[in-house]
């Protein structure tokens, strides 16, 4: 008896694109840089859309935009082209992106999705309350969404995005 083929992976990386995020992280490289960097050298890598993996990009500051919608992409040229061409500005807001990831994720039918957040987390516009993102960490946990949180060009995550994740995953940090 063969081994199944592995199911089809979902992931919708959600890219931070506020202001903070051309600060400088390191060297010359901002920490958009990073996360640029992370998507194209790091997430690219693992999806195999031969598969079927499927990608979502959502880029955000104090509003969303859908860069690629959740399907299988083509050509990982088109992924380094949608980030490639993101620029820092605005202020944060954080809860936003992650409802609207979790929602593009949702109905998938798959037992292998996660929403990837690269952000620094200094949101700067808090427009929800603390059980608003508890709702939301229960509605992923029900659909079997993990998050993942990448602070690019950071050694440590600042502390409100150790709150956040907190909030989502009852205390534990990814």
């Amino acid at each position: 008896c063969e081994p199944a083929e592995p199911e089809p992976a979902a992931l919708v990386v959600v890219l931070d694109r506020s202001g903070s995020m051309g600060e400088t992280a390191q060297g010359n490289l901002t920490k958009l840089d990073f996360a640029r960097d992370a998507v194209t050298q790091g997430v690219l890598p693992w999806l195999d859309f031969a598969r079927g993996d499927r990608l979502g990009l959502l880029v955000f500051n104090d509003s969303v935009t859908e860069l690629l919608a959740l399907a299988t992409v083509p050509s990982p040229d088109a992924v380094a082209r949608a980030v490639g061409g993101v620029s820092a500005f605005g202020k944060t807001e954080l809860y936003a992106p992650l409802a609207r990831a979790a929602a593009m994720l949702e109905t998938v039918e798959s037992n292998h999705k996660k929403i990837l957040v690269l952000s620094d987390g200094k949101s700067t516009v808090a427009t929800k309350v603390e059980d608003e993102f508890r709702a939301l960490g229960e509605k992923c946990r029900a659909a079997k969404i993990d998050v993942a949180v990448v602070t690019p060009g950071q050694a440590e995550p600042p502390p409100e995005l150790r709150a956040l994740s907190a909030k989502i995953y009852q205390g534990t940090y990814e």
